[in-house]
């Protein structure tokens, strides 16, 4: 009876010690949660909210007037840390990034930054654009620029709130069978 107490006593702690997303920088793991935000759009040249739910895939021909900017945040903590104490990895950088079918891989424009008072990272102004190929999240610490070469990746980027269910599933399987760094194509890196 002692042990199935201490069992029911010790289950809370590893229900919050998960780690949805997992990430290693110079030997330590942290974890993150990424919560998507309604997007903005552009107004006299301001970013004002919209009521669109992030991720947000721009149509093709789409006037800029029309674009929905989407927005993230991404709380880390390290592996293990059952209360989630917020974390602040040195130089870290997270980074939208399309790898197309054609094996062309390139940023696209985004801001980033970290708000110590919420002690969160954001990530916005992201202006992702229908193309044939994978939106995906990555991170780095050691490079300024948007390299395949110098990032790992986060994320797939799915569930677009524009796209409907059976879109949601193409752009999924796409992304699934993605091309991974080491296919050869990294000398195709465009800005």
């Amino acid at each position: 009876m002692k042990r199935l107490l201490l069992i029911i006593a010790l289950v809370p702690q590893w229900a919050l010690a998960h780690c949805p997303i997992s990430f290693e920088i110079d030997g330590e793991t942290y974890c993150t949660q990424v919560q998507w935000l309604s997007g903005d759009k552009k107004v006299a040249g301001q970013l004002e909210s919209t009521n669109t739910t992030s991720p947000y895939l721009i149509p093709k021909g789409d006037v800029p007037q029309k674009w929905i900017y989407s927005r993230a945040e991404f709380t880390i903590w390290r592996d293990g840390d059952a209360s989630h104490a917020s974390q602040n990895p040195a130089g870290l950088r997270i980074f939208p990034y399309m790898i197309m079918e054609d094996g062309h891989h390139h940023g696209t424009s985004y801001d980033f930054s970290w708000n110590a008072e919420e002690e969160k990272f954001s990530l916005y102004n992201m202006s992702l654009q229908t193309m044939r190929g994978c939106w995906s999240l990555r991170w780095t610490t050691t490079d300024t620029n948007d390299l395949l070469e110098t990032s790992q990746p986060l994320l797939n980027i799915k569930n677009y709130s524009n796209l409907d269910a059976a879109q949601n599933l193409e752009m999924d399987g796409f992304c699934a069978q993605e091309t991974s760094p080491g296919d050869g194509h990294g000398d195709h890196h465009h800005h």
